[in-house]
């Protein structure tokens, strides 16, 4: 198997619960970056830069 196409990290290195972490696999952020990234693209509070020029929220009203 080509090593490239899988990931380094084995299932038993995931972490239990991932509530308490902010990426608890390698490829899957927790509920709290979810939650984070969600947010900001719909009011652009946290991060404003990561839904620009118009967040969500301002699409939306718009209509």
């Amino acid at each position: 198997m080509d090593v490239g196409l899988r990931g380094c990290m084995s299932m038993t290195m995931a972490c239990q619960d991932p509530s308490t972490y902010v990426w608890w696999d390698q490829f899957n952020p927790g509920h709290a970056v979810n939650s984070l990234i969600a947010d900001s693209a719909w009011s652009g509070e946290q991060m404003p830069d990561i839904c620009r020029p118009n967040t969500v929220q301002n699409l939306v009203s718009s209509v």
